[in-house]
């Protein structure tokens, strides 16, 4: 049961936040396992290579500007710097993104940067998909912040109703991770829940 869950847990979350569901996306699932950001690219995103030094940059970038849009809390700061030490980055980098004060054109100027060397479109969709987690790492996903996520989704030319349905999937993982965290801790309890059993 667990291995399925895994399964559809993932291959759900990469398939949404490209906008699109096809079981194209359970290959991914069976390959080896390799270390660094490539595994946790492969685990996290359903990528087999990690994007440019340069993408993941921009990347770290855009998230910083979403979630210091209302004060970077602490739970914020581990966040944006957790994600970006599994993925490769350096802590130096890390931290002049940290310190930066990033005005709109700036975010524009980084955001188009990133777009235009981009190895899958589906980057996009996991660059909301963090800004989400990364602003609400604190467990208050303010007005201002989901403000900020949109305005940097527009400039993705992505849609509300997609940024939308990203929201409410953060909702759905993060309520779902609770339930697995109540099951391990407590061996004896059992979650009720409505995916498939098998691949």
């Amino acid at each position: 049961r667990s291995k399925a869950t895994v399964s559809v847990l993932y291959c759900f979350r990469i398939n949404m936040l490209r906008g699109a569901f096809t079981k194209s996306s359970v290959r991914w699932c069976s390959g080896m396992v390799r270390p660094g950001p490539t595994f946790i690219c492969r685990a996290r995103y359903g990528m087999d290579e990690a994007p440019s030094k340069a993408v993941l940059q921009n990347y770290n970038a855009a998230l910083v500007a979403a979630a210091a849009c209302d004060g970077m809390d602490k739970r914020e700061e581990a966040y944006v710097l957790g994600l970006g030490t599994v993925l490769g980055l350096p802590e130096a980098d890390l931290r002049s993104n940290l310190d930066q004060e990033w005005t709109d054109e700036k975010v524009e100027a980084t955001l188009k940067a990133f777009s235009s060397n981009l190895p899958d479109e589906a980057w996009k969709g996991f660059l909301i998909y963090d800004c989400v987690r990364a602003c609400s790492a604190d467990e208050d996903y303010s007005p201002e912040e989901r403000a900020k996520v949109r305005k940097l989704a527009s400039m993705l030319d992505m849609d509300d109703d997609h940024v939308a349905s990203i929201e409410r999937y953060v909702i759905y993982e993060n309520q779902l991770l609770d339930k697995g965290v109540r099951m391990m801790r407590n061996m004896q309890e059992r979650e009720e829940h409505d995916w498939d059993d098998g691949f």
